[in-house]
């Protein structure tokens, strides 16, 4: 990030809290949403342009994707947490 470069230590970790609750946010909001479509589409009897595979599989793969994408923001987030704290260990011992 940009903004990151421009401030201390301290701000920065707060930076990368927002920005992994952002994304979070985002991801379960459309987690949520592309669930009710997907039930909506299951609920309907709804089929794609191929005769024998219903829409809601297809559109299973949303929820599952947002689902995954909001894990992976808090393990990287936690990643470079600890990443931090290991680093500001080793420069306070030299």
């Amino acid at each position: 990030m940009f903004l990151s470069r421009k401030v201390g230590a301290r701000w920065r970790r707060r930076l990368a809290t927002l920005a992994m609750v952002a994304m979070v946010a985002f991801f379960v909001v459309a987690f949520a949403t592309s669930l009710r479509l997907c039930w909506d589409q299951f609920q309907g009897h709804n089929y794609s342009h191929v005769p024998w595979l219903p829409d809601w599989v297809v559109t299973a793969s949303l929820p599952l994707a947002s689902l995954l994408s909001a894990i992976r923001a808090v393990e990287a987030w936690w990643e470079g947490r600890r990443a931090r704290q290991e680093g500001e260990c080793t420069a306070q011992s030299a």
